[in-house]
């Protein structure tokens, strides 16, 4: 879980976007979605854990794990 009692449902809510996961290479998640997504920005996944993107190709999003 993250710092400060953030979970994905309080941010879920907060943000409103969803992503898919396409594929998974550990470390690194091919997402789908996410329209409004940056390089370099953190992702939180369903069981709280986080990545960064790393990547983005059109409609696929690299996120490694951390």
């Amino acid at each position: 879980m993250l710092k400060n009692n953030i979970t994905y449902k309080k941010l879920l809510h907060k943000s409103k976007e969803i992503g898919y996961v396409k594929e998974i290479f550990l470390p690194i998640i091919q997402v789908k979605g996410l329209p409004k997504v940056a390089l370099n920005e953190i992702v939180v996944f369903e069981d709280d854990s986080i990545g960064v993107v790393s990547s983005i190709d059109h409609e696929i999003i690299n996120i490694l794990l951390l």
